[in-house]
C-alpha cells in the first residue's frame, strides 16, 4: 500500500489513457484519408505467403518512426476471400477497412464493411453486400454488429513477418517440378508452410540442397520477393539464413 502511495502519479497516465475518449468517426476519417496519401512515406515489410490446410494468409505491415500505422492482410479460404486493412494511431488499432467475398452466399456473396475500433472493442460498425463486385458502389453502407473474435491485435502481423513463433519455419524439402524447383519449410505445430520457387541459388541453399540431412529440423529465415512470371505472382528465394 505504501508503494501504490507513492507511486499513484505513475499510474495515473495509464488509467487516464484506457479511458480516453474514443475519436469521432469523422476524426478516424480523416486520419486513414491523411495515411493514404500518396506524399506518406512508410516502412514496408511483407510477409511470406503462408499456407495451411486450405488456407493461405500474407500480410503487409507499414510503419512510420516505429510505430505501426497500417497492417494488411490478405487471406482466403475454401469458405471466404478476406481483405482487411487495420489503422492504427500510436500503435492502438483504430479503424478496419474490410472487402469480403462469402462464397456459401449466392445472393450477395460481396461484401465491405468498415469497423471503428476503440481499446480493442467496436465502437461502432458499417457493412454493404451486393450480388457482384461492381455493385458494391451503389449500395449505401448500413449499421451492423460485429464481433472483434476473428481479430488478433497481439502482434501477429509481426510474427508473420519476422517468421517467429507459429510462423517459424523449418526446413522440410525441395519440391522439384519440370523447369521449377521449391524450397517448402513448414512448422508442424502450428501448420503453417510455405513454399519459395528458387531461380538463383547461393552458397546457404546450395548447401541445404547438397546436405539436407544436416539441416532437418532447423529454423530457417528466408527472404520473399514477389514477381510476376506468366501472368503468375510468384514468391521468389531471395537469400536465407539458418536462425541461431
Amino acid at each position: 500500500m505504501i508503494l501504490f502511495k507513492k507511486y499513484w502519479f505513475l499510474a495515473f497516465p495509464l488509467f487516464f489513457f484506457a479511458c480516453s475518449k474514443p475519436m469521432t468517426e469523422e476524426e478516424v476519417d480523416d486520419y486513414v484519408l491523411d495515411k493514404m496519401q500518396p506524399d506518406q512515406v512508410y516502412d514496408i515489410s511483407v510477409s511470406p505467403t503462408y499456407s495451411r490446410n486450405d488456407e493461405i494468409l500474407q500480410v503487409v505491415l507499414y510503419e512510420q518512426n516505429d510505430s505501426v500505422v497500417m497492417v494488411s492482410e490478405e487471406k482466403t479460404t475454401a469458405e471466404y476471400y478476406r481483405y482487411r486493412s487495420i489503422f492504427f494511431k500510436n500503435n492502438e488499432p483504430i479503424y478496419c477497412d474490410e472487402y469480403f467475398e462469402d462464397m456459401a452466399d449466392i445472393e450477395e456473396p460481396y461484401r465491405e464493411r468498415k469497423i471503428y475500433i476503440h481499446n480493442q472493442e467496436v465502437n461502432s460498425g458499417y457493412e454493404r453486400l451486393a450480388g457482384w463486385a461492381t455493385g458494391l458502389d451503389d449500395v449505401e453502407y448500413a449499421k451492423a454488429e460485429f464481433e472483434l473474435e476473428d481479430f488478433d491485435f497481439d502482434g501477429y502481423y509481426k510474427r508473420a513477418i519476422n517468421q517467429e513463433e507459429e510462423f517459424d519455419m523449418k526446413f522440410g524439402e525441395f519440391m522439384e517440378m519440370p523447369e521449377q524447383t521449391y524450397l517448402i519449410l513448414e512448422n508442424d505445430e502450428s501448420g503453417w508452410n510455405t513454399a519459395f520457387m528458387i531461380i538463383n541459388s547461393d552458397p546457404f541453399l546450395d548447401n541445404l540442397y547438397t546436405q539436407p540431412d544436416l539441416y532437418e529440423g532447423k529454423s530457417i529465415s528466408v527472404y520473399p520477393l514477389f514477381r510476376e512470371i506468366d501472368g503468375i505472382t510468384r514468391m521468389i528465394y531471395a537469400g536465407g539464413e539458418l536462425k541461431d
